[in-house]
């Protein structure tokens, strides 16, 4: 019995001996990962970060997650926002511009590179950067604002279908396809867009320094090329993306061989995706009020 206590003993130190070199492995492969992953992070001060704003501004949280990632995290001296959009809902727009003068305050830079379009709510965002630098051709401007209502009432008759709405107040269900506009409805959201429109005229008229009786006239809803644009005071300098990335690291100070770095992509689970397209459903089927091209 004594000989089998001690063979026990032996054994757990063994074992304990096996358990340790597999930690120790395991840690050297982390350690071997974690020194690739900074090499390629390189030191601070050499790293320009990427923001990509895309298609319709519905949802400002992928954006400015990316912001605040290159805010708290990678803490870049400088961040190319990068745009491709037509414009969206108004809050959402005016998220991403006041995350954008947010980044300005902790001391990064932002220039905005437009694409193909950047107009309306996009535009309003990239006012935002310290540089707006567009194509020759890209299609921006589109500074007004839009609320629309479709009516099928008149359809709705023809083929026998008729809704009984109940309601807390006189204007709860203004909007509705259901019946026609009352006047006094269209006072109403004509006031919100009004306010609406004046909150975007006097952004663009502080972040562009143009006088109020020059933009009137540029306050429209009507869109510009990059370079009409460029004309007109409403972007600083005519370039492509390679340009704006030369111009982001000579404002942050950083060399040609600077590299560019994307924030982490957060992975979202079925049910996620899911329920992001249903929400989008709904949004499509709701009234806004837009910053966007018709």
């Amino acid at each position: 019995m004594p000989t089998l206590t001690r063979k026990s003993r032996r054994d757990q130190i063994i074992d304990g001996i096996v358990v340790g070199l597999i930690a120790l492995c395991v840690l050297m492969i982390l350690a071997v990962a974690a020194g690739s992953f900074s090499a390629r992070k390189l030191v601070p001060g050499e790293r320009i970060g990427l923001v990509e704003l895309t298609g319709a501004i519905t949802d400002p949280e992928p954006v400015n997650r990316q912001l605040r990632y290159f805010r708290d995290v990678e803490k870049v001296p400088a961040i190319l926002l990068r745009i491709d959009s037509p414009g969206g809902y108004v809050g959402a727009s005016q998220e991403i511009y006041r995350q954008v003068e947010l980044i300005r305050q902790r001391g990064i830079k932002v220039i905005a590179s437009m694409g193909n379009v950047a107009a309306s709510g996009a535009y309003y965002v990239a006012i935002a950067a310290d540089t707006i630098m567009a194509n020759p051709g890209t299609i921006t401007g589109s500074i007004g604002v839009i609320a629309e209502f479709p009516q099928a009432d008149t359809l709705l008759r023809k083929v026998g279908l008729a809704f009984n709405i109940v309601k807390s107040g006189r204007y709860k269900d203004t909007g509705s396809p259901t019946r026609p506009m009352r006047g006094d409805e269209q006072e109403l959201l004509q006031s919100v867009v009004d306010d609406t429109y004046q909150q975007f005229r006097e952004a663009v008229g502080k972040a562009r320094k143009i006088p109020q009786a020059r933009l009137d006239s540029l306050t429209q809803g009507q869109v510009f090329t990059g370079r009409m644009a460029k004309a007109f005071g409403l972007v600083d300098t005519l370039g492509n993306y390679d340009d704006a990335l030369r111009l982001a690291k000579r404002m942050a100070g950083l060399s040609d061989g600077a590299k560019v770095v994307r924030a982490p992509s957060a992975e979202k689970s079925l049910f996620q995706r899911l329920l992001g397209n249903v929400n989008d459903l709904w949004h499509a089927s709701s009234w806004s009020v837009s910053y966007r091209l018709p």
